[in-house]
C-alpha cells in the first residue's frame, strides 16, 4: 500500500456525511461499478479497483464492455444489464470511470429508469465529457480515417463530434460527481500523447489525449487536477486516494490541486 492510500486508513465503514449515505442499515452494502475506456480491458483497472476494496466495504466490480464494437447508446444497455445483474434495483451503486467509461455512464442516465439502477454518485477520470479533440483530429486525417473507424470504432467517432453537432445533449452523470483531470501531456506509457504533444494537437493543459477544458460539464461537480497522463491516471495511488476519498465523503479533500480560475 503506497503513502496516499496509507493516509486514509483501513476503516471497516466509509465515513459518509449526512448527505452522502451508505445505506448499511439496510444490509445493503454499496456497490463500486469500475468502468475502463476504450481499447481497454477490466485490467486497465484492477488495481484502482483493489485499491477501493482493500479500503473500504464496498462491494467493487469491475467491467469490460466492447468498447470498440458498439456506439454508446448500446454499450450503456449493455452495462446497464450487467449492473442490474450485480445490484438489482435495491443496492446503491457508485460508478467509477476511466476515459469514455465516463460517456457510457451518462448514457445510461438517459436510459428508462437511468438504467434500472440506483445510482449515488460517480467519479470520472480523464473524462471527454465536452467531446475529445483528439478523437477529431485522429478521425480526419488522410491515411488515418479509414483505420481510426476500424481500430477505434463507433463509440469513439461519437465522441469526435463537435458538441454544437450533437442531436441531443449527453444526459448528465449521478450526483454527486467528481472528475480527476490529468495534466501530463506527454509520457512514454499513453502512446495518444506521442503525437498530440510533438504536433501541438492539443492546445494547452492536457493528459496527452484529453484536454482539462474537455473535462469540464455544466452540471455540479468537484474538479480536481493531477500530474499524470491519460493512460496512467487509473494506475496512479494518488489518483486512487482521491477516488477513495470522494466515495467516503462525496467531495474530493480540501487539499487536492484544483484548476486556477
Amino acid at each position: 500500500m503506497g503513502p496516499a492510500l496509507r493516509e486514509l486508513g483501513t476503516r471497516v465503514l466509509p465515513d459518509f456525511p449526512s448527505d452522502v449515505s451508505s445505506d448499511t442499515s439496510s444490509c445493503q452494502r454499496p456497490v463500486v461499478i469500475v468502468l475502463h475506456g476504450v481499447l481497454r480491458s477490466r485490467t486497465s483497472t484492477s488495481r484502482l479497483s483493489r485499491a477501493i476494496a482493500q479500503n473500504s466495504n464496498w462491494e467493487v466490480h469491475s467491467l469490460s464492455y466492447p468498447s470498440t464494437r458498439q456506439p454508446l447508446l448500446e454499450l450503456a444497455r449493455g452495462i446497464a444489464k450487467q449492473v442490474q445483474d450485480i445490484a438489482g434495483t435495491g443496492q446503491p451503486v457508485w460508478a467509477v470511470t476511466h476515459s469514455m467509461g465516463a460517456i457510457v455512464l451518462r448514457f445510461i442516465m438517459g436510459l428508462p429508469e437511468t438504467g434500472g439502477v440506483r445510482w449515488h454518485g460517480c467519479i470520472m477520470i480523464a473524462p471527454p465529457n465536452q467531446g475529445s479533440r483528439s478523437a477529431r483530429k485522429f478521425s480526419k486525417i488522410f491515411g488515418f480515417k479509414l483505420g481510426f473507424r476500424i481500430i477505434w470504432g463507433q463509440a469513439t467517432l461519437q465522441l469526435a463530434e463537435e458538441t454544437s453537432k450533437r442531436q441531443t445533449p449527453w444526459p448528465d452523470p449521478p450526483m454527486p460527481c467528481g472528475i480527476i483531470a490529468g495534466t501530463r501531456s506527454l509520457a512514454w506509457g499513453s502512446p495518444v500523447s506521442w503525437l498530440t504533444a510533438p504536433f501541438c494537437m492539443l492546445p494547452g493543459t492536457s493528459d496527452g489525449t484529453v484536454q482539462l477544458g474537455e473535462t469540464v460539464m455544466t452540471a455540479p461537480n468537484d474538479l480536481v487536477t493531477h500530474d499524470a497522463s491519460h493512460s496512467y491516471l487509473p494506475q496512479d495511488p494518488e489518483v486512487a486516494a482521491l477516488v477513495i476519498h470522494f466515495l467516503q465523503h462525496g467531495r474530493f479533500p480540501p487539499h487536492a490541486q484544483r484548476p486556477s480560475a
